[in-house]
């Protein structure tokens, strides 16, 4: 009878035993093959063949090594197919990274005297150029016939014996893959298969974004994972304290780990996506998340402080919207951010000369020493002076302290953040309830911005939407809790200003656009405006906006999208309206966007 894990001569395993019949069964129902391979220096599993039927649909290289994206007939999900170079090397090359691993892992620098993530990463790629030189002559193995060819597969050997002794492992693939937006590994680990999201974006339309991989963990890489989180946050992580949560900036991801007794089955792994680059309005209008005249709206909201919550169910779009939106500050603005996880694009921000002081805060209560609660850090920010601020998330003790500076005025000129709910009634239904905030209080916010998930026909396809732009009613706000209006007219403390229509696949003006909004009449009454000139200045800035999405789309110059160029077109935008009114007293909306187009024209 065979051992579990029949070992082939190149030093990898082949699981073909009986007693793996049951995860067999589970691999079967995608892979349609048993066959599953392991390096020596690795702890992950691979199935390095498509299964029967697989249709490709893409293919591309992340760094050395291939992902081919294929549909799986008869399936809801795309399988996001891996080919690692080091699990194709030949069998020489796969010992010597085995034996340097072995050597490099007794001799490293240990992580308890307090060196970096970067320090130790750099050590292990400098010892790995020795150490590969070093058994590639004790075992005899040609490395390359010239010079550059023996240099370029040193290189590339240690950078893989770096993956797989002070890194992620094959888990590195995924994260640095710019398509994924998730990577998901349930417990028990050596069970499951790791899924992932891709962004619907890089995707064929139709193609299910959500992916199966052809890789499977086992509890040792998994607990060598959890070692370089515990390691890079400096958190505990144990059945006491069974959460475990980072920023890994290397990967601009955040990863959580849940372990028993909070997962009975054993620990779960996820890491989310940061986006490599600030998310701005004009990249939501691009990827048709929102309409130009949706987002001259909230460009507008943004300019008369108005005060926002920015609302959905979780991977929602909400941090991206809310990033987005800070970019529609005038430079001139002071921002003090708040968060537990380290998500909005404060460094972009201040590179673009925005005055921005960020706060880290404790996350959810499992931080380490010195780490201070949000509602601690909201108490400071508000002694910070006159700043706009805006909280990661609004979900705790701290959403007290924010509503009272709100209602005194002492919160300074803008407040935003994101909250979890999946309507504007259940924000109201959240903050009241599960937060404990009076009906008064929840009269402070202005408005809510609902994101959520579409699914284009049914297909199963997740695309991120923003689905209202609502205000609240503040004369409908019950006195107290007592005196609730009740669920039934719930709907009646809001007016939606724009709602997203399905048939057109666009958010829509509604009735409540104009005359009958509050916000319009609060923000005309500060700038002393008709609500007239209100929508014509929204539409100004839905035009301009259009014509720079426009324009990257005809060119493929997709850069002017990013942040570094947003200030200087709304810097320019507030200087000919400012411009206008100094000239004629007024402002020629329509000639303000023939002027600002030229410029366009001719600056970019």
């Amino acid at each position: 009878m065979e051992s579990r894990a029949q070992m082939v001569s190149d030093g990898s395993s082949l699981v073909t035993s009986k007693a793996d019949h049951d995860l067999k069964r589970k691999f079967k129902s995608i892979f349609q093959s048993y066959q599953r391979v392991k390096p020596k220096f690795s702890s992950s599993w691979v199935v390095l063949r498509p299964p029967p039927g697989a249709e490709k649909v893409k293919e591309y290289l992340v760094e050395e090594t291939k992902i081919t994206l294929y549909r799986l007939p008869g399936e809801t999900e795309t399988l996001y197919h891996l080919e690692p170079l080091e699990y194709t090397l030949p069998p020489g090359q796969k010992k010597i990274i085995s034996l340097a691993r072995e050597e490099i892992l007794d001799h490293y620098p240990g992580r308890e005297k307090g060196h970096r993530p970067t320090f130790i990463r750099e050590y292990a790629k400098k010892q790995g150029h020795r150490l590969i030189y070093k058994y590639a002559n004790l075992e005899e193995v040609n490395l390359g016939r010239t010079r550059s060819e023996e240099l370029a597969r040193v290189r590339m050997l240690s950078n893989i014996l770096s993956r797989y002794t002070v890194g992620l492992g094959i888990v590195e693939i995924l994260l640095r893959d710019t398509r994924t937006t998730d990577v998901y590994i349930d417990a028990p680990v050596e069970e499951s298969q790791i899924y992932t999201i891709i962004s619907s974006t890089d995707l064929e339309e139709s193609l299910p974004s959500k992916c199966v991989t052809n890789i499977a963990l086992t509890k040792e890489s998994a607990d060598s994972i959890i070692s370089r989180l515990q390691y890079e946050s400096g958190r505990a992580f144990s059945e006491a304290r069974p959460v475990l949560e980072c920023n890994l900036e290397e990967y601009k991801t955040r990863a959580t780990v849940i372990g028993e007794p909070l997962s009975p089955e054993g620990v779960s792994i996820t890491f989310r996506r940061h986006s490599p680059n600030p998310w701005t309005l004009l990249r939501l209008i691009y990827q048709g998340s929102i309409s130009p005249l949706s987002a001259g709206l909230l460009s507008f909201l943004i300019d008369g402080n108005a005060t926002l919550l920015v609302a959905g169910p979780r991977s929602a779009g909400k941090t991206s919207l809310c990033s987005a939106l800070m970019f529609e500050f005038p430079p001139s603005q002071r921002i003090v951010t708040i968060e537990d996880t380290l998500e909005l694009p404060c460094s972009a921000l201040k590179e673009e000369g925005y005055k921005v002081q960020s706060m880290h805060v404790q996350s959810s209560g499992l931080g380490s020493l010195g780490e201070m609660s949000a509602e601690d850090s909201l108490r400071v920010s508000l002694r910070l002076g006159e700043s706009a601020i805006v909280m990661g998330e609004v979900r705790g003790e701290e959403a007290r302290t924010l509503y009272e500076a709100m209602r005194a005025g002492t919160a300074g000129s803008a407040v935003m953040g994101t909250i979890h709910a999946d309507s504007p009634k259940a924000v109201y239904e959240r903050v009241v309830y599960d937060l404990n905030i009076s009906p008064k209080s929840f009269a402070a916010t202005d408005g809510v911005i609902m994101c959520n998930y579409r699914r284009p026909k049914g297909l199963h396809r997740l695309v991120r939407k923003t689905t209202h732009i609502s205000e609240v009613v503040k004369d409908n706000i019950p006195s107290s809790v007592d005196a609730d209006i009740g669920l039934d007219r719930g709907k009646d403390l809001f007016n939606d200003l724009m709602l997203y229509s399905s048939e057109n696949d666009t958010l829509e003006k509604t009735e409540y656009f104009g005359e009958a909004s509050e916000i319009f009449t609060e923000i005309a009454d500060d700038w002393d405006m008709s609500i007239e000139e209100v929508e014509e200045n929204i539409r100004a800035r839905a035009l301009v906006k259009a014509a720079v999405v426009d324009r990257a789309r005809e060119e493929g110059r997709l850069e002017l999208l990013e942040s570094n160029y947003v200030p200087e077109y709304n810097t320019k935008f507030w200087y000919l309206l400012e411009n206008q009114i100094e000239l004629y007293g007024g402002v020629d909306y329509d000639e303000l966007v023939k002027d600002w187009k030229e410029w366009f024209k001719e600056s970019f």
